[in-house]
């Protein structure tokens, strides 16, 4: 197991995987950690918008056409009431979350991120992440684990802890801008 890295990613998904390669781009250290085993599945995240895809494709993967399906826009449907457009700039596709997650993994493994599968987060500390019981030392950590963050939980612990935690990005460190564009997150956020 990796004793020290760049950037420590907590989480598996197509997120966590996104920020981790993005950050091996750059020439950082990573690892991810996740409790699950791949292929990660859940009723989410089956269609990818135009944006989606070229942020795929940023990051070096994609979509073999024979693995997905196509659409042009979007609709949205309540009660009688439709509201539909289609994508100014290309389309979306739809595939299977386990076949996104699968060609994630596979992109992750070449470029050199150390993926540890059936590892839960035990803890954060200030200089890193608890495995078990080894601590792992790491310059950032990345929190991509889902509705019931272990991060999340531990930044809004106290205004104390989470200003003992390094969490905080800079981009004075950084060899380049990292850009994050999370569909369906509250916010997007440059580190």
């Amino acid at each position: 197991m990796e004793k020290a890295t760049d950037v420590f990613v907590i989480g598996g998904g197509p997120a966590g995987l996104a920020a981790a390669i993005a950050a091996r781009q750059r020439g950082l250290s990573v690892v991810v950690a996740d409790g699950s085993r791949p292929p990660i599945d859940k009723p989410c995240g089956e269609g990818l918008m135009p944006d989606g895809r070229a942020a795929l494709a940023e990051l070096g993967i994609s979509v073999p056409e024979e693995l997905s399906r196509p659409f042009r826009g979007i609709s949205f449907v309540s009660g009688g009431l439709r509201a539909e457009a289609n994508f100014p700039n290309g389309c979306g596709i739809g595939v299977r979350r386990k076949v996104l997650h699968r060609l994630m993994v596979e992109r992750a493994e070449a470029a050199g991120i150390t993926l540890l599968w059936s590892t839960p987060v035990k803890g954060l500390y200030s200089d890193g992440v608890l495995l078990g019981k080894e601590l792992v030392r790491s310059r950032w950590v990345v929190g991509a684990d889902g509705g019931h963050s272990l991060v999340r939980l531990a930044l809004t612990a106290t205004a104390a802890t989470a200003r003992a935690l390094p969490f905080a990005a800079t981009t004075a460190s950084l060899p380049g801008p990292i850009a994050w564009n999370c569909i369906g997150a509250r916010s997007a956020r440059s580190m």
